[in-house]
């Protein structure tokens, strides 16, 4: 039997404090986005999914102008003429870390390298233990571990072929310490290192704890291969999302496993980075409630992953006075910077709140280009051109428009040479996503029509010169009309494009340099139909605010004034 063609497709992602929900109809053969909304999630500390989607879906088909809720509150499916949706997408960020041990073999290698591994990918790393300390001392740690009951344990260590003995006997005291604690307490482990040892570490754990082997994170010396490690931690990643309220209920409407936001982002970020005629690499920013994500994607790999706080679990580190300090450098006035610890301590009292006053946007905007500067500074260096950058945040989108989001984005990743930015204004990336697995031609249009809102290009100067004085003269030709201009040192400019490709043609001046190009002739970059706007930012790489807090605040309030 044919099945019917899927016609009304339900896009959600529940967040910690936000749900955010889509609703995706074809028509004339090509998906659109035809509606969305955003509503806060239900329940504390952790969003009831099922509620979330019928509190979203309440508002969303007020808005569709048609049923989608059922009279018990599931979603209506399949669709009929005039009521209902056939398919849904779905992703949440709202489970807990996983709560994780890593026993490794030393702490140089192996601890350094799992450490990494694990921090970037979201755990909450308890305890670590090295296998080369002393016997009594090894043995203490190992006890300490158990007892602060981790989801997971993470044993590595050990280049392939050599020694078994030391990962074997870690194998054996786990499982005695855990032959005493009840089955729903015990960890499951993942074994990740020397592969010789792998049987025998299944072997003394057989019938105490589940035992997963992986390939070794460092098979020889100077080779590192993560890949094994990654997926089994993405896959513990997906499990915790089980542990939320109306889990079951959300999973049998949607017939199929719920995706982390984490991981349909990521689907999204790939297929960017395959895409030409947009650029060779892409570095993808998510400022989450209780994380901030940096990925680099190379084509279909990913060739860097880095993790620092978000705004609701970093909101204590910046009341640090050194934290604080560097934050209140990016206020625009000393009365905001004298208010600025209060405001984050009212903050930490309601943190899902959004912010309400243009002083607290000012705060957290503040806070956000200190973690997009933290995230984005651990992973390597960006190539110059051909660079794609990807933003989103729910907590941040929520409450700025694209001009302050792409401010926090200059200003904490201080972005090199010419590059093409993109972000998620409707927090819709996770979820397409998972469409993705399910249809994807409906992603791929979806996104490329409705939901890859482009920020503009950006050209960032590099080197320091005399603020005011001329940085670059640049000349835009489209649809035969010629714009000419001057960029001084310490300026910002957006300049509107139209629809129709155009040429760019840069000169630098002044000590000014464009990275990515050779210096000493001009710079000819051909720029894309639809591109909406050129962005000139002439304050210089590496960027820095005047010492004088006068000069600074007036800076201050000329890129934002620029941004609006």
């Amino acid at each position: 039997m044919v099945q019917p063609e899927t016609q009304s497709i339900l896009l959600a992602d529940i967040g910690h404090s936000r749900t955010h929900l889509g609703l995706v109809e074809r028509v004339e053969g090509v998906y659109r986005l035809a509606a969305r909304t955003e509503t806060p999630s239900v329940g504390d500390p952790l969003p009831d999914l099922a509620a979330s989607l019928k509190a979203g879906l309440e508002q969303l088909q007020s808005l569709a102008g048609r049923p989608l809720l059922s009279p018990d509150g599931a979603p209506l499916t399949p669709r009929t003429r005039f009521r209902g949706i056939d398919r849904l997408a779905l992703t949440s960020s709202g489970a807990p870390p996983v709560r994780c041990g890593i026993i490794g073999l030393t702490e140089d290698l192996s601890l350094q390298q799992a450490r990494q591994v694990c921090s970037n990918y979201g755990t909450d790393v308890m305890a670590e233990v090295a296998l080369a300390w002393d016997r009594p001392i090894r043995h203490a740690a190992l006890a300490s571990l158990c007892a602060l009951e981790p989801q997971l344990i993470v044993l590595a260590g050990g280049v392939d072929g050599g020694p078994e003995r030391p990962m074997v006997e870690a194998a054996t005291v786990l499982a005695a310490l855990y032959r005493s604690v009840t089955p729903e307490r015990r960890p499951e482990l993942v074994m990740a290192g020397n592969q010789r040892a792998g049987g025998g570490v299944h072997k003394a754990l057989q019938g105490v704890l589940a035992c997963h082997c992986v390939a070794n994170i460092l098979p020889a010396l100077g080779t590192a291969a993560m890949e094994g490690l990654v997926q089994a931690l993405s896959q513990q990643a997906e499990g915790q999302l089980a542990l939320l309220p109306g889990y079951r209920e959300v999973s049998s409407w949607a017939g199929s496993a719920i995706l982390t936001s984490d991981a349909g982002t990521g689907i999204i970020q790939r297929f960017v980075a395959q895409q030409a005629d947009l650029g060779a690499a892409v570095l993808g920013l998510d400022v989450g409630a209780y994380g901030t994500r940096a990925l680099r994607h190379t084509g279909r790999h990913e060739t860097g992953r880095a993790l620092a706080p978000g705004l609701i679990d970093g909101q204590d580190l910046f009341l640090d006075p050194d934290r604080l300090t560097q934050l209140c450098r990016w206020l625009p006035s000393t009365q905001l910077e004298a208010s600025a610890a209060t405001l984050l301590r009212n903050r930490a009292l309601r943190p899902r709140a959004l912010p309400e006053t243009t002083n607290e946007r000012a705060v957290l905007l503040a806070a956000t280009r200190l973690l997009l500067a933290q995230a984005s500074a651990a992973l390597p260096p960006l190539p110059a051109q051909d660079q794609v950058i990807m933003l989103r945040g729910g907590p941040f989108s929520a409450t700025a428009g694209p001009g302050a989001m792409l401010l926090a984005l200059l200003d904490g990743v201080e972005p090199r040479g010419v590059n093409r930015l993109f972000v998620d204004q409707w927090s819709l990336w996770p979820t397409l996503g998972a469409l993705a697995q399910q249809l994807p031609t409906a992603a791929l249009q979806v996104l490329q029509q409705d939901c890859l809102c482009e920020l503009g290009t950006l050209c960032s100067l590099s080197g320091k010169g005399i603020s005011g004085e001329p940085a670059l003269r640049y000349t835009i030709r489209q649809d035969g009309d010629l714009r000419e201009g001057i960029l001084n040192w310490g300026e910002l400019l957006r300049l509107a494009l139209g629809p129709s490709p155009a040429m760019l043609e840069l000169v630098p001046e002044g000590g000014a340099t464009v990275e990515g190009y050779p210096g000493g002739s001009p710079i000819e970059i051909a720029l894309a139909a639809g591109t909406r706007q050129l962005i000139l930012d002439g304050r210089g790489r590496p960027l820095t605010l005047p010492t004088d807090d006068r000069e600074r605040h007036e800076e201050l309030e000329r890129w934002q004034a620029c941004c609006r």
